[in-house]
């Protein structure tokens, strides 16, 4: 852990609705490479992605061991919700 033991951090994502991929990605290792590897990386995209976009995003995201995904898609949209869920390995959650 870091020198203030924080277990975790959360960032949001999802710019522009998503079309800001590259920045995201970018923002992503960014947060990685200063919380360090002990602690936890959430990540909160406001539904800001679309379904296959979402899944794309999390699986760029694998090597920046983000372990949260929240709202990747519409909370509204829970068979898009399930979907990225079932195909990514980070936790997926909604509000």
């Amino acid at each position: 852990m870091g020198e203030w033991d924080i277990p975790r951090v959360k960032i949001k994502v999802g710019e522009s609705w998503g079309g800001c991929e590259r920045r995201d990605l970018a923002r992503i290792a960014f947060a990685r490479k200063v919380i360090g590897p002990g602690a936890d990386l959430y990540v909160d995209a406001n539904g800001g992605y679309r379904r296959k976009q979402a899944i794309c995003m999390a699986r760029a995201m694998a090597e920046s061991d983000v372990v949260w995904f929240e709202e990747p898609v519409s909370s509204d949209d829970l068979d898009g919700l399930r979907e990225v869920r079932d195909q990514t390995n980070p936790d997926t959650a909604a509000g």
